[in-house]
């Protein structure tokens, strides 16, 4: 009977020490996954903040391709008015030289008829 105690006992000691093993892994297993889930939380947070940084840069080049083509029209419209002006002066010119033209020719009569 002693015998059968004493394994009795030695069995109880064994399954308590696996038992205190057991808690041990699981805590560290608890802890890994813990650390696991905080990297990867923070992982997420630095995508996040990149996406935020990303959406910002294009933002401001959204920005600055609808400034620079309102620019671009802004520039084709004073070309279009600087091509009408100058083709106002060429006119303009061309009317004065035939107008210039007719005053000599008359000029030139005039006193020859004297």
């Amino acid at each position: 009977m002693d015998k059968i105690r004493s394994k009795v006992e030695r069995f109880r000691e064994l399954r308590d020490a696996r038992r205190s093993k057991r808690r041990e892994i699981e805590g560290d297993w608890r802890q890994l996954s813990s650390e696991i889930v905080e990297g990867g939380g923070s992982q997420v947070l630095k995508v996040q903040i990149r996406i935020g940084e990303l959406k910002s840069r294009l933002t401001e080049l959204t920005t600055k391709i609808s400034s620079g083509q309102a620019s671009i029209e802004s520039l084709r419209r004073i070309g279009e008015n600087n091509r009408e002006q100058h083709q106002s002066i060429q006119k303009e010119i061309h009317e004065n030289r035939f107008e210039n033209k007719i005053i000599q020719k008359r000029t030139r009569k005039t006193p020859s008829s004297n």
